[in-house]
């Protein structure tokens, strides 16, 4: 009998093996940098469709921006979120053009956030 039950019981440890994930490498400050100015940049196009319109983005071409409150707030939530972000990058661990993509990621989104306010 146990030698019955001994290829199941090895099948689902197998599949318990496979199914823990893997660590990954962390993400360097610079990786994170770069992926949150890219997420950014898109929230920022679909979020402004006629702007990526005018930029030669086709992707948003049938939508308008969302001035409703509620569509304020949601963008005001997203900047809100890439903000804290940003600037809980380590500047320091950042090399010199990476710093300066930083500065300019969080003056961008202070920026717009001062818009969502008028």
């Amino acid at each position: 009998m146990s030698a019955r039950l001994q290829p199941p019981v090895a099948f689902l440890l197998l599949l318990v093996v496979i199914a823990i994930p893997s660590p990954t490498r962390a993400e360097t400050p610079e990786e994170k940098l770069a992926q949150l100015s890219d997420e950014f940049w898109q929230g920022y196009l679909q979020a402004n469709p006629t702007r990526a319109t005018s930029l030669g983005d086709k992707r948003y071409d049938d939508r308008l921006d969302d001035i409703t409150p509620r569509g304020i707030a949601k963008e005001k939530k997203r900047l809100e979120d890439v903000l804290a972000r940003a600037r809980a990058i380590d500047e320091g661990a950042l090399p010199p053009k990476d710093r300066l993509t930083r500065a300019a990621l969080v003056t961008e989104v202070e920026d717009n956030l001062a818009w969502t306010d008028c």
